[in-house]
């Protein structure tokens, strides 16, 4: 997501929570065994972040890596989701 765009949704962002941090961990992790994301690149890369995005990425999932990212952000919300790849991307910090 572009910087942008995290400006069009980040008044819909929500409190900083452990879980939010942990999906964060998940997809930084992620970017470490993928660059792009892996099969969760529609997620983390493109910011689809709704649950039926999440559940085309699951046939996908090869990896320890990838299940960890997908279940960390299966239990957030949307708003959550973006809250986490805001921090990823540096656009808001813990």
């Amino acid at each position: 997501m572009c910087r942008d765009c995290w400006d069009e949704v980040s008044d819909k962002a929500t409190p900083i929570t452990d879980e939010i941090v942990a999906a964060a961990e998940a997809v930084r992790e992620l970017y470490q065994e993928h660059p792009v994301g892996g099969c969760l690149h529609v997620v983390t890369d493109d910011w689809n972040l709704g649950d039926k995005s999440l559940q085309h990425c699951v046939a996908g999932v090869t990896t320890d890596v990838e299940r960890l990212c997908l279940e960390r952000l299966s239990v957030l919300t949307e708003y959550e989701r973006a809250t986490a790849l805001a921090l990823v991307e540096g656009f808001i910090g813990a």
